[in-house]
This record gives structure tokens, sequence and C-alpha cells, in this order.
């Protein structure tokens, strides 16, 4: 991705959660320390009421990739068709660039099951069944959660490149791979173990990035 001074090259989407809603835009400009997204106004007008000063959650469709923000209003345009919103985020630039991912608390157990490293390629409908049932999955609490990924605590240390099957309750249970990254000992026989995620659809994306989104509100 490659941003000009105060200007992008391609389009970057632009999801916003407000008052329990999602609405997509389109980022227009980056600047040092604001941008600017242009938003379709809505039929509920609910969007159109949003004001100077509020807290808002997002995230940006990046390529591949729905990278989770938190920032502040401080401008607004109405249009006849469109709203023009300015955030203000001072790390804005370099945060795109390195495709940061803000982590929120995630207390609801999840479960998991490791996989053998031949499924890594497979989609979740291909991988037997054998492997998705959770009376052959363990159910473990998680710490936290990203729309890149997930850490949770487990009585295994695991090794870097594990491939495991997860069960997320978000909105609904979701299912979907992920590579292990980093384990760290928390104390005896308990381990902090760092799940990054892979191949994920365009749905489990958006579910995920939903849930922090709407979080950071």
């Amino acid at each position: 991705m490659v941003l000009g001074s105060n200007s992008l090259k391609e389009q970057l989407i632009i999801m916003l959660s407000y008052k329990q809603k999602i609405y997509e835009g389109t980022i227009i400009r980056i600047f040092p320390y604001f941008f600017l997204a242009t938003f379709d106004i809505p039929k509920d007008e609910v969007l159109t009421n949003i004001e100077n000063g509020e807290m808002v959650g997002f995230s940006a469709h990046l390529e591949e990739e729905y990278v989770c923000f938190s920032s502040k209003i401080i401008g607004i345009k109405h249009g006849n068709d469109e709203l023009t919103l300015v955030f203000s985020d001072p790390n804005v630039e370099s945060r795109v660039e390195r495709r940061n991912y803000i982590r929120v608390t995630y207390e609801a157990p999840i479960y998991y099951a490791l996989l053998p490293g031949y499924l890594e390629s497979s989609s979740i409908e291909a991988i037997p069944k054998r492997f998705k049932s959770t009376n052959n999955m363990i159910r473990t609490p998680a710490i936290d959660l990203s729309a890149g990924g997930i850490r949770i605590q487990t009585h295994i240390e695991y090794k870097e490149g594990d491939l495991v099957l997860l069960q997320i309750p978000l909105e609904s249970n979701i299912l979907l791979m992920a590579r292990v990254v980093r384990t760290e000992a928390a104390r005896t026989f308990i381990y902090r173990t760092a799940l990054q995620f892979v191949n994920l659809i365009d749905e489990q994306r958006q579910a995920l990035s939903a849930y922090v989104i709407a979080k950071l509100e």
C-alpha cells in the first residue's frame, strides 16, 4: 500500500461502527494527523446525527485484511447524498502501513483442536468432521481478540507454526483456522498462546471486525 502526502493511489474501504450499526464508506484523504472518509447518506439517518468530539470504532479494509482502530470525529460536512467525516488520528499513516491490530478483551471460552499441518490450505468445509466436533475439542479461556488473531490460555506449550481449528462464539459460533505464533509461560503448566488467523473469508473478517469495533465504542 503506497500513500501519498494527502491522497491515496487506491481506495480504502472503511467500516464505521456507530450506535450499534455498521456503515461502509471510503477513505479519500490521509494527512499527517487526520483523515477524511465519505459515506452515502443512509436511509435511517442515524449516521447524520453524529457530532464532533464523538469517539467511534472503525476498521479499514486493507487488501485482504480488516484492521481495527478507534478515533475521534473532528469535522463533519453534509452533502446532498453523502456525508464526509474528518477523523483525528496522529498515527493513521504508520498504522495503515504497518497493519497494526487493536486487541480487545475477550472473556468467553473458546474451543480448539490441533490440526495436522497438511490441512492448512484446506477450507473449513474440507476439514474432517472429527476435528470440528466440540466433543473432540478443548474448551479454554480466551484472553483477547483482534481482527487478525487471538490469545488463549492452554495447558500445553505448543510450537510456533502449529495449526489449530478454533470455534469462537461471536454473534454466532464461527469456525476458523489459526497458526501458533508465540507461546509464553504464565505459571506451571499454564501458557498464553498467541494465534494468527489464516485463510479467513470475508464473512469471518467482517464478523471479527464488527465485534472489535463494537467493543471500541
